[in-house]
């Protein structure tokens, strides 16, 4: 049994109003064994790369040793550690019972301890940050937590992941969701194929589903807030869906640089849609999909930008825009305001207390 802050809706605000018992009695009973084996982890960076890190941090202008450290980097099956392994390390793994896919390091780990898992898209994964909340959730808690964060996710990939995951989050503490853009969903005539790739309604390769909303939005924008209302609808009920698979409680995050009030509807101003993330989902689609959730943590923050810093030599660099700064992925003090709020509304104080 776990009690958690439940949330209700005022006047179109978010507000904690009460306490509700979750009872996870028709759960079917599985041994602790059982859950332990599926938990466990491979961590996909050899020991010789990072014999390879601790030469580089000796000596970080040899070009020669960071030649080989990107050789070793390009071999590793995760899109941000390729990208960003030299200002971050998130230190990829692969989970038993989700072998196809790596992961992010979840962090300190202690054996036989009961754990908690993070889903959604780049945000919970902590793209650009150090310290991503699910390392923060972990410290506060004293338990595992198991990030399961993967950039351009939606509810539609936590849902293709298929029994792996279900079993993994049924044995979990409790499952924390991001609300994920809505640009990643597949609205019909289109097929989810994964993260925000869509298969076309011709079939062949997939594609992107961004560049179809601007060329609507460039050449009929009433063909765009169809699309768009269509959505809508999928991306409510798939989280439904996932609401629904998964019996342990489950909160609701929304990690943005926008506050909830200041989204505009995608109907009154497409183009604002596409700038901040999540894109096109506004307060109202957030407090359909709340609904399914035990509780709701808003942790946006209005901040600038972060700094890339090289890992080995501590000198600016620059990111993969090529510029010094990026603004685009929920930066530190998101991540941090994350725990901020859970504690400021009395989540992990129900939480330590069960």
């Amino acid at each position: 049994m776990t009690v958690l802050v439940k949330i209700e809706f005022e006047n179109s605000k978010f507000v904690t109003v009460a306490l509700v018992k979750r009872m996870n009695d028709s759960q079917p009973k599985r041994s602790e064994a059982q859950g332990a084996e599926n938990v466990r982890f491979v961590e996909m960076i050899t020991s010789e790369q990072r014999d390879l890190e601790k030469a580089l941090a000796r000596d970080p202008h040899n070009a020669e040793i960071r030649e080989a450290l990107a050789a070793h980097a390009l071999e590793i099956p995760d899109f941000y550690y390729r990208r960003d392994y030299q200002i971050v390390d998130y230190a990829p793994v692969k989970y038993n019972a989700l072998p196809k896919q790596a992961f992010r390091h979840p962090g300190p780990w202690v054996e036989g301890r009961p754990y908690a898992v993070v889903a959604g898209a780049a945000s919970v994964y902590g793209a650009t940050v150090e310290r991503p909340f699910s390392y923060m959730l972990a410290e506060a808690l004293d338990i595992n937590v198991v990030n399961l964060g993967m950039g351009g996710a939606s509810p539609h990939d936590y849902v293709n992941l298929g029994q792996g995951f279900v079993d993994l989050a049924n044995r979990a503490e409790f499952v924390v969701f991001d609300v994920m853009s809505l640009r990643s969903v597949a609205p019909p005539p289109y097929r989810h194929f994964r993260g925000n790739q869509v298969i076309a309604p011709e079939g062949g390769r997939p594609v992107h589903m961004m560049p179809i909303y601007l060329d609507l939005l460039e050449r009929d924008p009433d063909a765009l807030r169809e699309l768009l209302s269509r959505a809508r609808v999928v991306y409510r009920d798939v989280y439904r869906e996932l609401c629904e698979m998964i019996k342990v409680p489950k909160i609701l995050t929304y990690m943005s640089s926008r506050p909830i009030d200041a989204i505009p509807a995608p109907e009154s101003n497409l183009s604002e849609g596409f700038r901040i993330y999540p894109q096109f989902v506004d307060h109202a689609l957030i407090e359909e999909v709340a609904t399914g959730f035990d509780a709701f943590v808003d942790a946006h923050v209005k901040s600038s930008a972060s700094l890339a810093v090289d890992r080995f030599s501590g000198e600016q660099v620059l990111w993969w825009t090529g510029k010094p700064r990026q603004s685009y992925y929920a930066l530190q003090a998101i991540h941090d305001n994350v725990i901020a709020q859970m504690e400021a509304t009395g989540v992990l104080a129900k939480l330590r207390s069960h």
